[in-house]
C-alpha cells in the first residue's frame, strides 16, 4: 500500500520562489472599507510543475475568519502561470477608528508524478501567511510621518513606546545606544507597549516603520523622556 505524507511549513512572509516556484504579489494587504473587493496575485514561476493553491482570511489568533471571502478559494496554478485572488469583505462593520488586523493564508501543495504514484513518498505543502489590514476609509495612506506620532519614555529601567496613531505600525532596526531591543515589533493602533530595558542614560532611540508597500521608511530619531 503506498503512503502519501503531506509536511507542512508556514512561513509569515511571502512565499519564496526558490522554494517551490510559486510567490505572492505582495507583502501585505491594505483593504479600504469603501472597496469592494480588492486582490492578491499569485504566480507559478516553475515551467514544469503545477501546484494546488487553497487561500482563506484567518483573525489574529489563526482562526479562519468567515467574514472574507476568498475567490478561488482552492484551484491548481498551472507552470508558467499566475491567478488573481479575489478577496471580499462581508461581515459587520468593523471599527471606524483605528485599522483591523487580519492574516492572508496561501497554502501550495505539489503535484505528485506519476511515475511516484505507487510509492511510499512525501510531499512538501509550504504555507505563507502575510498581514491584511482593514483600513477605514477616511485613514489616508501610510507614511513615515504618522511613525513621527509615536512618543517613548523611561519607566522602570524600560523603555515604553506610545502609539497614538490608527494605524498598526511595525517597527524594524531600532537602536539605543548600550541596550539591546527587538529587531522588529508591530504596535497595534492607539496603545502602547514595553519594548525592553535600556540604559537609564539612554536618551533617543532611532528606527524605522514598514509603509503600505512593504517597503522600510527612512531611519528616524526620536527623544527618549524620563
Amino acid at each position: 500500500m503506498k503512503k502519501t505524507l503531506i509536511f507542512l511549513i508556514t512561513f509569515l512572509f511571502p512565499l519564496l520562489s526558490y522554494s517551490n516556484g510559486v510567490s505572492l504579489g505582495a507583502t501585505r494587504i491594505v483593504y479600504h472599507s469603501n472597496i469592494k473587493q480588492t486582490t492578491l496575485v499569485v504566480t507559478n514561476s516553475d515551467k514544469e510543475n503545477n501546484f494546488l493553491i487553497q487561500s482563506w482570511v484567518s483573525d489574529n489568533q489563526g482562526n479562519k475568519n468567515n467574514d472574507f471571502i476568498v475567490t478561488p478559494p482552492l484551484y491548481i496554478l498551472d507552470a508558467n502561470k499566475e491567478n488573481a485572488l479575489r478577496i471580499m469583505y462581508v461581515g459587520a462593520p468593523l471599527p471606524k477608528d483605528r485599522e483591523s488586523l487580519f492574516w492572508m493564508n496561501v497554502k501550495v501543495i505539489p503535484s505528485l508524478e506519476d511515475k511516484l504514484a505507487k510509492e511510499n513518498t512525501m510531499q512538501i505543502a509550504i504555507q505563507s501567511r502575510i498581514k491584511l489590514f482593514y483600513r477605514p476609509s477616511h485613514l489616508p495612506d501610510y507614511n513615515e510621518k504618522f511613525s513621527n506620532e509615536l512618543k517613548f519614555s523611561y519607566q522602570n529601567d524600560e523603555l515604553i513606546v506610545n502609539n497614538p496613531t490608527p494605524y498598526y505600525i511595525t517597527m524594524v532596526n531600532l537602536a539605543v545606544t548600550g541596550s539591546q531591543l527587538p529587531s522588529s515589533i508591530m504596535l497595534n493602533p492607539l496603545s502602547q507597549l514595553t519594548l525592553g530595558k535600556i540604559h537609564r542614560d539612554a536618551n533617543t532611540i532611532s528606527f524605522q516603520t514598514i509603509n503600505d508597500y512593504g517597503a522600510q521608511t527612512p531611519v528616524l530619531k526620536k527623544e527618549i523622556t524620563h
